[in-house]
This record gives structure tokens, C-alpha cells and sequence, in this order.
């Protein structure tokens, strides 16, 4: 099986892998060679790709992914195509207490106007995400 995990900064994972857990609005999945096609959504959350019994985890901040054939070797294929990700490993904890206590600035500050909360508001749900990682690390 084939796994990309893909940015628009980075391809952050390209090869084969023994299986793909992710969580999607419908609940946790796992992907196996061989799995049925499908199209969901990408919760953020930790996405674990497993190959040759090494489990690597990603930071996906949220995205889609697809399963379906390789059109010209039939292998199956899984791309999770996320607007934010990295591999846990490269989370920096500082950074993000950083990020957060802007985020929360920003959102405290009464003449915010609606695109730069909405930028907070999601600035700060990535910044805790990362530092729940970091924590469970």
C-alpha cells in the first residue's frame, strides 16, 4: 500500500506503509492494503502511518483523505491531503505557548475584526493541538 501525507508546503510522507489511523467526523478508521475506496474528511488529531512495524505520527491540523487504486499499478492508495500537518517529532512546545498566548491576545482584544478572529481562532486550535501532543509525549 501506498500512503502520501501532502501540505501545500511539503510532501511530509511518500511510501509504502502497512496501514493508515486517522479520525474522521464519522469516527476512527484504519487503512489496510486491499481496503475499499472512499473520500472523507480528516479530523485534526494524530494520523499514524505503521510500515515494517515502525509507527510514525503526524500533527494533521485537518484535511481529507482518499483510498483508492494506483490507476497504473492497482496498488492500493492513500493520500491525506491536509492544510496543516508535521510529524509529531518536529513540534516545538515553546513555539506553540507562543502561538497560543498571540492567538488568545488576539482574540481578547476587543476591536479584532472578523478575519483576524477567525485567523486566531484557528491559530489557537492548532497551537493546542500541538501542545496536547507535546504532552502525551
Amino acid at each position: 500500500m501506498i500512503v502520501e501525507i501532502v501540505t501545500p508546503e511539503a510532501v511530509l510522507f511518500r511510501g509504502e506503509a502497512d496501514e493508515l489511523v486517522a479520525r474522521s467526523s464519522a469516527g476512527g478508521y484504519t487503512v489496510m492494503d486491499l481496503h475499499a475506496d472512499f473520500v472523507t474528511d480528516a479530523l485534526p488529531g494524530v494520523v499514524k502511518v505503521v510500515a515494517g512495524g515502525v509507527t510514525t505520527e503526524y500533527c494533521n491540523h485537518g484535511g481529507f483523505v482518499q483510498v483508492g487504486k494506483d490507476p497504473e499499478t492497482g496498488e492500493t492508495r492513500v493520500t491525506l491531503l491536509s492544510s496543516v500537518a508535521e510529524c509529531t517529532e518536529d513540534v516545538d512546545a515553546e513555539r506553540a505557548r507562543r502561538a497560543l498566548a498571540e492567538a488568545e491576545a488576539q482574540l481578547a482584544d476587543p476591536h479584532c475584526d472578523e478575519i483576524t478572529r477567525t485567523d486566531a481562532l484557528a491559530a489557537r486550535a492548532r497551537a493546542e493541538l500541538r501542545l496536547r501532543l507535546t504532552l502525551a509525549q
